[in-house]
């Protein structure tokens, strides 16, 4: 099975920088956006029709299934980044509700030792940056505007 991975511009916040992929064999597909956190996963719902479940033919797949599709949408309150000290890599990923948010910001104040970076984005809701995309620096404790 191959997959075609590229860069795509986000629907939700315009960042030209969107994780998108596209699996060939299924037609499935997954974007996110590590600006705003949007994800949106176009997958098989209906996997477990393809395969006989009983009779002489079990556990064989079926010549007429038909893939039924679904789309999942994840629009969250803001997007993190995090990076423990001497890693070589970032962990990326949605904050999906205002409580989320709190706890990972009581989670980064108690590793804060363990940390080299920790981000977050959103659309700023209050202040002199209202209505436009920030980063705020969880261990600085700074927010500046992004493009």
């Amino acid at each position: 099975m191959s997959s075609i991975n590229q860069e795509t511009e986000c629907k939700r916040c315009g960042y030209e920088h969107g994780y998108h992929e596209f699996t060939t064999k299924t037609n499935e597909q997954y974007f996110m956006c590590r600006r705003c956190g949007h994800q949106v996963m176009y997958v098989i719902d209906n996997p477990q029709d393809a395969f006989y479940k009983s009779g002489i033919k079990k556990g064989q797949k079926r010549k007429n299934w038909k893939r039924k599709y679904r789309t999942e949408t994840i629009v969250p309150v803001a997007s993190y980044t995090i990076k423990p000290k001497g890693a070589l890599g970032k962990q990326h990923g949605p904050v999906p509700t205002d409580n989320d948010l709190e706890n990972l910001r009581l989670n980064v104040d108690n590793r804060r030792d363990e940390l080299a970076q920790a981000y977050i984005t959103y659309l700023a809701a209050e202040g002199e940056y209202l209505g436009k995309w920030v980063e705020e620096d969880l261990l600085k404790k700074e927010v500046k505007l992004i493009k």
